[in-house]
């Protein structure tokens, strides 16, 4: 079954708008408040990439315990980083998850971009399902295989996730679940 999701839907990605509130805490990710004009080529070429690499039924997420920047240690996030100079957001996911995890992962599908506290600065959000069991540290910030349920449960209100993270992955699995039906009971 093919899981790739076209251009035209990732041209209608939803970023997020920084409100005051996100502004004065960077932890924050905030809500979806709006819908923006299609990004720019230039935009795909520039920030930061996120992604999150899921079990085949679902019940697992590959995630990453963050040692920096400050604000992140001892919390976790999805894989991901900076984007090299002439590199696109692609590209650049599928390098930070090798780097980060070991795992040659090719199959990132596009959730959407959101813009972070510095105006203009773009993290792409990618997804995947893929063999998690094949995810190793490779890095100072350990790779973690967790429980999906207890991410969006437990872990959303006790401050171990990057804030907004819990929402993304929802995000995810709404997108999964439409593509590969009766994957999941998460709930």
């Amino acid at each position: 079954m093919e899981r790739h999701i076209p251009d035209e839907v990732i041209s209608a990605a939803v970023k997020k708008v920084v409100t005051e509130e996100n502004a004065k805490d960077p932890t924050r990710l905030g809500r979806l408040e709006s819908f923006p004009p299609t990004l720019s080529h230039e935009d795909h070429y520039r920030g930061w990439v996120l992604g999150f690499i899921f079990s085949h039924n679902l019940k697992s997420v590959v995630l990453m315990k963050k040692t920096h920047p400050d604000w992140q240690a001892g919390r976790l996030n999805g894989i991901g980083g900076k984007i090299e100079p002439g590199e696109s957001h692609r590209a650049a996911m599928w390098r930070e998850g090798e780097e980060e995890t070991g795992y040659d992962y090719d199959d990132w599908q596009y959730l959407r971009p959101f813009t972070s506290s510095k105006p203009g600065l773009y993290v792409h959000v990618f997804y995947g399902v893929g063999d998690v069991e094949n995810v190793k540290t490779l890095t100072e910030e350990e790779i973690i295989v967790c429980d999906v349920n207890t991410i969006l449960t437990v872990n959303r209100t006790s401050q171990k996730l990057i804030g907004g993270t819990a929402d993304l992955l929802e995000e995810c699995i709404a997108k999964l679940e439409n593509i590969l039906p009766g994957t999941s009971d998460i709930k």
